[in-house]
Order: C-alpha cells, then sequence, then structure tokens
C-alpha cells in the first residue's frame, strides 16, 4: 500500500491490496492534495484486477539526486521525474549555508533525504504531495 503507480495515462496510489486486486485513488493535480490522506480518503477507489494490472507500471520514488539554487528545493528521482519545492517550507534549508545544504544522504531504503548537519528529514512521499514542514508549536 502507498505505491505509486501509472495506469491508463493517469498517476495512482494504491490503498488496499487483495488476492488478484488492487484498490488506487486517482493522484492528479486539479484536487486537493488532503484528500488523498486516509484512510478514509475523499476521493473514490477504484478496482483493478488482474488484466486492469497489466496496462500498470510502478514508479520508482527513491532519491536519485538532491540539490538546491537560491529558491528551490530540486529532487531528482529515479523513475526520472523531478520535484522542486520553495526553500521556505524549509526553513531550516532555507538558512543553511550552500556547503550545508550540499551535504546530504539518503534515507529510509532511498525513499528519504537527511541532512546531518541540519538535523533536517524529508520524504520523496511528502515532497510529491506538496507538504511544507510542520510549524512548531
Amino acid at each position: 500500500m502507498g505505491l505509486t503507480f501509472v495506469c491508463g495515462g493517469r498517476l495512482w496510489r494504491c490503498t488496499d491490496v487483495g488476492t488478484r486486486t488492487i484498490a488506487a485513488i486517482p493522484l492528479d493535480r486539479d484536487h486537493d492534495p488532503s484528500w488523498c490522506r486516509g484512510p478514509p480518503y475523499a476521493l473514490a477507489e477504484t478496482v483493478f484486477d488482474e488484466d486492469d494490472q497489466q496496462g500498470c507500471a510502478k514508479l520508482d520514488e527513491r532519491v536519485l539526486d538532491v540539490r538546491c539554487d537560491a529558491h528551490s528545493l530540486i529532487v531528482d528521482l529515479k523513475d526520472g521525474r523531478t520535484i522542486l519545492a520553495p526553500l521556505a517550507w524549509y526553513p531550516r534549508l532555507l538558512n543553511a549555508t550552500l556547503e550545508t545544504r550540499a551535504k546530504w544522504e539518503r534515507a529510509g531504503g532511498g525513499y528519504g533525504i537527511h541532512w546531518p548537519d541540519l538535523d533536517e528529514d524529508l520524504s520523496t512521499e511528502g515532497l510529491l504531495r506538496g507538504a511544507p514542514v510542520s510549524k512548531a508549536p
């Protein structure tokens, strides 16, 4: 569950796995990302049977490379996609030196990024969702 895949030209996230079926929600960009948080989901789940699954391809959301420019965090994924997020969403990165930002390592089996000198951790799931860092109380 949680796996992202492409089927029928659309992006999907697996929400349940059966013996010969999977259920998934669409990850279209025209709806509020909070609708994808669940369960329960604010989106209708679609069931894919064995025949449907033949046309699906798994995406590899593991980190390939990370860099920053003056205003953005840029993360390249192993499946060829690139994520751009505003540095303003991540105050520790925003206030860090270029050298400190450049010193990152893969975490969580490649699905996360860790900056040891900043004690900052981000996941590709959160970056793909467009989730800024939580503010401290």
